[in-house]
Order: C-alpha cells, then sequence, then structure tokens
C-alpha cells in the first residue's frame, strides 16, 4: 500500500517539500535568533529581578526572624498574664476567705450586740432599783438622824435623870 501512494506522488513535489522545508528551517533559524537576541536583552532584566528577589528573600527572612521574636515575646507575656491571672486567683480566693472571716466577725458582733442590749437592759433595771436604794437610803438617812435625836434626847433625859436621882439619894448636906 505504501508503494502506490509514492507511485502516485508528482516527481517535482519531493523537490517542492524540500523547499517548503529549506523555508521552514530558514524561519526557524531567523527565529531563534530573535529569541536569541531577546534573550540577551532581557538577561540583564532578569539578573536585576533575580538579585531583588534574592534581597527581597533575605528580607523576607529577616522579617520571618523578627516575626519569630515577637511571636516569643508574646508567649512570655502570655506566660506573665498567666502568673498574673493565678496570683489573681490566689487573691480572689483570699479575699473569700477574708469575706467569710468578716461574716463570721459580723455575726459575733451581732451576738455581742444583742448581749450588750440585755446587759444594758440588766443596768437600767439595776440603776432602776438603786435609785429605789438611794431614795430608801436617804429617807433612812434621815430616820438616823431623827432615831439619833430621840437617843440625844433620851440621854440627855436619862443625864438629868442620873442627876436627879444622885441627888436625892446623897444626903443633904
Amino acid at each position: 500500500m505504501s508503494e502506490e501512494i509514492t507511485h502516485q506522488f508528482p516527481q517535482n513535489g519531493f523537490e517542492a517539500i524540500l523547499v517548503r522545508l529549506d523555508s521552514l528551517d530558514l524561519r526557524m533559524t531567523n527565529l531563534e535568533e530573535k529569541v536569541e537576541r531577546k534573550v540577551m536583552e532581557t538577561r540583564p532584566i532578569w539578573e536585576q529581578v533575580t538579585q531583588q528577589l534574592i534581597l527581597l528573600d533575605k528580607r523576607f527572612d529577616t522579617v520571618d526572624k523578627r516575626f519569630d521574636d515577637i511571636d516569643l515575646r508574646f508567649e512570655l507575656i502570655d506566660q506573665r498574664f498567666e502568673g498574673i491571672d493565678q496570683c489573681f486567683e490566689q487573691i480572689h480566693h483570699r479575699f473569700d476567705a477574708v469575706d467569710k472571716r468578716f461574716d463570721e466577725v459580723d455575726k459575733r458582733f451581732d451576738k455581742l450586740e444583742l448581749r450588750l442590749e440585755k446587759v444594758e437592759a440588766g443596768l437600767v433595771a439595776v440603776e432602776n432599783r438603786l435609785g429605789k436604794v438611794e431614795r430608801e437610803v436617804y429617807h433612812l438617812g434621815k430616820k438616823f438622824r431623827i432615831f439619833e435625836q430621840e437617843i440625844l434626847d433620851t440621854q440627855n433625859a436619862c443625864e438629868d435623870l442620873d442627876e436627879r436621882i444622885t441627888k436625892i439619894e446623897s444626903p443633904p448636906a
């Protein structure tokens, strides 16, 4: 089958194909030269871009390191805040304990106030009784003074009687 196709092919067809291939080869060579010129023209640009990319990469490394440092600082700050939180928790617990103690002290003060009110009521009763006793002592003092006066009068009367008895009993002189 392949022989038949080549037999039907015209005689000058191979030469036309070769001419065409030569023309394509020339065009490819021209294109390769153009591409090579363009590559030569853009090579300095690409070299600059590559250098800038290297610089950017270094700068990004520096920025990454700085971010790592910042992350480390934040971790340290977080640890400090955790310590502060623990301190606040301890303080909170201590305040709770102090609150409980104050509540107990308040209860004790309430009990003391009740006892003091009872003592004050007792004192009022004692003061009232003392007032009565003072009045009775005053009246007794008055009675004692009257009684004392009566005793003195009785003594005087007795002395008078004794003098009279002594005069009566003594021989007349």
